[in-house]
């Protein structure tokens, strides 16, 4: 048997290989319906990972910050999964969960081009795969399987990051249907529980970071487990542009993107007034006022101690409204 301590402090004893969601299955049925990951001593963790030990727990919901972070996690693979059908030899970079979504880099084969236009049908195939409720299939493999694994798939980029990142006894891959993705997780136990699903804008980014390496296709998106809460959520945008708030989407860095909503500058056209604080910058966000414009900002003058961007910098704006 197993000791399970609860955020509340009350022990249980289970036994030895019981999952996060055979907890929340024992504490209460709806509870186990709308539990999406869970927290094992710490680290967030997915539902089905055995318990072998004695352990503290907590169930994470898509309302938790660490619920979304796994939704939107498993979510960014489902793109991947739908744009490899769509779009045969497409070669995929990094594909994180943002404070807002996610978005996976990708490099579309024989110069093909994603644009707004193929919104609607990506859509419409992640869509198609969520309904298969697909298991998310987590698996450890050795660095040497890891690299003639994905040389095998044709994915070179996966490659150069096993060689060139990864060390053996920390590489693990998850698999959904046909798509198999290098990542660490966490994930959702499958992909139907991703009900409405919204591909938000596609934009440049450099591999790594790295503007002498080649611009591969960021797509952006947000998925939510209730129609309904992907309606409130374009509503919103549609009212903070209506009030003419933006985001600056800031790329190019030397060494890497900026993808944390602390690294956000906000700025209101209607006062012309760029806020320079962080914790307002990160409300704003919370608030879900982004996409508006995509921004392309001149670092020379930018210095990173400070946090945040002078009105002197240049930036050039291209309205994307």
């Amino acid at each position: 048997m197993v000791k399970i301590t609860f955020p509340d402090g009350s022990v249980r004893s289970y036994e030895q290989g019981v999952t996060g969601l055979q907890i929340a299955e024992s504490l209460s049925p709806a509870l186990a319906r709308d539990v999406v990951s869970c927290g094992i001593n710490g680290e967030t963790t997915e539902l089905n990972r055995p318990i072998n030990e004695d352990a503290s727990i907590n169930l994470y919901k898509f309302s938790d910050d660490e619920g979304k972070h796994t939704f939107w996690h498993t979510s960014a693979h489902l793109l991947a999964e739908a744009l490899q059908e769509l779009y045969p030899g497409i070669q995929f970079g990094f594909g994180p969960a943002v404070e807002n979504g996610f978005f996976y880099d990708v490099m579309p084969a024989n110069g093909q081009v994603i644009s707004e236009n193929d919104f609607p049908k990506i859509e419409a195939k992640m869509r198609e795969l969520a309904k298969k409720n697909e298991p998310v299939v987590r698996r450890e493999v050795s660095k040497a399987d890891a690299i003639e694994e994905f040389k095998a798939m044709g994915q070179d980029y996966k490659v150069e990051h096993i060689d060139q990142d990864l060390e053996d006894g920390t590489i693990t891959t998850y698999t959904q249907g046909s798509f198999t993705d290098l990542c660490r997780g966490p994930h959702l136990v499958s992909t139907g529980a991703i009900k409405a699903i919204k591909i938000t804008s596609v934009a440049g980014a450099f591999w790594r970071g790295d503007a002498k390496r080649e611009q591969m296709t960021r797509i952006y998106g947000i998925t939510f487990p209730k129609k309904k809460m992907l309606d409130e959520y374009l509503l919103m945008l549609e009212e903070a542009k209506k009030n003419g708030a933006t985001t600056i989407c800031i790329t190019g860095m030397e060494k890497a993107p900026i993808t944390r909503v602390s690294d956000i500058c906000m700025v209101s056209h209607s006062k012309e007034t760029m806020f320079r604080s962080m914790a307002m910058a990160s409300r704003i966000a919370q608030m879900a006022i982004i996409d508006a414009l995509v921004v392309a900002v001149s670092f020379k003058r930018f210095e990173r101690s400070k946090q945040y961007l002078t009105l002197t910098d240049k930036i050039l704006v291209e309205d994307k409204m």
